[in-house]
């Protein structure tokens, strides 16, 4: 009976030992299952974020791309519809022509007055008729003949000799007068001076420079 109660005592013990292990392993196995769930908690918020960066930078581009494909668009559509004005204004002109209005155009040239270098004469030459003049010479003691040298006074006695009466035999020295007849006439050059002469004065001139048309514009 003792014997039972002992085996029954330590069955007890046994059995209370192995209770507390369990307890104490479910306890570490709660705490790494709770340490688990909150890494992966962690792990999930972290990838979320990581994905809503990813989610509004891949939005940000697409908009981008969006939009810069819309511009293309958008210019390439008014290209075309330009084009598309410019063939129709062609056609509506081809369509809508008419007799052209010409006006004449002109222009005016304007010309510098001309000059030349020319000499002017401000007296011309001439030849000056001297006057009497006084001068120192012969004179025959008998008809009172004036002579200019000693020569003609000495011709003048011999041809009154052989030729003559013979009374002009002597001569003195004296003042004699030259007529004009006698004298060489005085040549004065001509006096001028170079200037600068006005040969056409300044004008404008008016020339034809096209025509345009007084309807459309247009020129020729």
């Amino acid at each position: 009976m003792k014997s039972n109660q002992i085996l029954m005592a330590g069955a007890l013990a046994l059995s209370m030992i192995l209770s507390g292990c369990s307890a104490s392993s479910t306890s570490e196995d709660v705490k790494d299952a709770k340490s688990t769930e909150t890494a992966k908690k962690a792990d999930s918020k972290k990838s979320t974020k990581e994905d809503a960066k990813t989610s509004t930078k891949d939005k940000k581009e697409s908009s981008q791309t969006e939009t810069n494909k819309n511009t293309a668009e958008a210019v390439e559509t008014k290209e075309t519809s330009n084009s598309e004005n410019k063939k129709v204004e062609v056609q509506t002109q081809n369509s809508q022509q008419h007799v052209h209005y010409w006006i004449a155009q002109t222009k005016t040239i304007h010309h510098e007055a001309v000059y030349e270098t020319k000499y002017v004469v401000d007296q011309p030459a001439y030849d000056e008729q001297p006057d009497w003049k006084d001068v120192d010479g012969y004179i025959c003691d008998n008809c009172h003949q004036e002579m200019f040298t000693l020569e003609e006074a000495q011709m003048h006695v011999q041809i009154s000799a052989t030729m003559g009466s013979g009374n002009c035999k002597s001569y003195h020295a004296g003042i004699v007068r030259i007529p004009p007849g006698a004298q060489n006439p005085i040549h004065h050059d001509e006096v001028g001076h170079y200037e600068q002469v006005l040969v056409k004065d300044a004008w404008d001139e008016t020339v034809n420079n096209g025509y345009k048309c007084s309807i459309c514009g247009a020129t020729k």
